[in-house]
């Protein structure tokens, strides 16, 4: 007997289970509702990580700018005296490098 024969008579003889498909779909819902969930959460987490990364280049920039504020008249300070004050050695301490 050939082998497509019996494969047609096996199948007409099995009783497929549509509840196997209806659970199958089921959790494929579930699973791309999921995924839309984590993309939304990714995206919020994303969003919020650039607002924190943009305030700490914020927050170094200012300090920067005062640092080298205090930094200069400093210098000019001990300029007068006829030193010169060293500000990268204030500076690697600040930053703790």
């Amino acid at each position: 007997m050939p082998v497509n024969v019996i494969l047609s008579e096996q199948l007409k003889r099995s009783k497929p289970n549509t509840a196997v498909l209806k659970e199958y779909q089921r959790r494929e819902e579930e699973f791309l509702r999921r995924a839309k969930d984590l993309d939304e959460t990714t995206a919020l987490r994303d969003a919020e990580k650039q607002k924190y990364d943009s305030l700490r280049k914020q927050r170094l920039d200012e300090f920067m700018a005062g640092f080298n504020t205090i930094s200069l008249k400093l210098k000019e300070m001990y300029q007068v005296n006829g030193t010169v004050f060293p500000p990268l050695l204030l500076l690697n301490v600040v930053l703790d490098r």
